[in-house]
């Protein structure tokens, strides 16, 4: 073998070195740009859990104001029908004998009402509240019995005290339930 030729072993050798280091060089640049895919994805996946979480209180705020907002219209509705109800039973103890039975009509269609704003509260209400409008529905109906009896002024007093108190509980209940437990309300005269 001459001296300027090379070994056939070596050019083997080279060409296998030049044909691995670019198959090297690309498995590794793959390597890199899997790991560099890995950790992107990721952090689009916490981007988009954040998201997704974002989206997702947005959406439980959203609830919670529209129960609250249901509870105050029904806590509302119930205390303007307890008002009207106390309302027609004084106009009860103030009418004629041919004004009472209409008075007494009137009567019931105000406990009807009230009925079906309690039933609305056990949707949209506490248990505590739900007890307390219970307990103040039993009042009504009990004491209506009493007033279709045409009561004398300190029987009426006595039935207006005691509808006022549970109303008074009652309020208290949907303070709490309203997060205003605390909150003391301003009256304006």
């Amino acid at each position: 073998m001459p001296n300027s030729q090379t070994p056939l072993w070596v050019s083997m050798l080279l060409a296998g070195i030049a044909l691995i280091g670019p198959l090297g060089a690309a498995w590794i640049t793959t390597k890199r740009d899997d790991k560099r895919w890995s950790r992107e994805l990721a952090r689009e996946r916490e981007r988009w859990q954040r998201e997704d979480d974002k989206r997702r209180q947005d959406l439980s705020h959203e609830s919670r104001m529209n129960w609250r907002d249901r509870r105050v219209e029904a806590y509302s509705d119930l205390h303007d029908a307890i008002m009207v109800w106390l309302e027609g039973a004084l106009q009860v103890m103030d009418a004629t004998d041919a004004e009472f039975s209409k008075e007494i009509d009137s009567m019931d269609e105000r406990a009807a009402k009230l009925r079906k704003l309690v039933s609305r509260i056990r949707v949209v209400g506490g248990r505590e509240t739900e007890d307390a409008a219970d307990r103040l529905l039993s009042l009504v109906y009990k004491h209506y019995s009493r007033i279709k009896r045409k009561l004398t002024v300190e029987e009426i007093s006595e039935v207006a005290q005691e509808i006022y108190t549970g109303r008074k509980a009652l309020e208290a209940c949907f303070r709490v339930d309203l997060g205003l437990a605390g909150v003391e309300s301003q009256v304006y005269s």
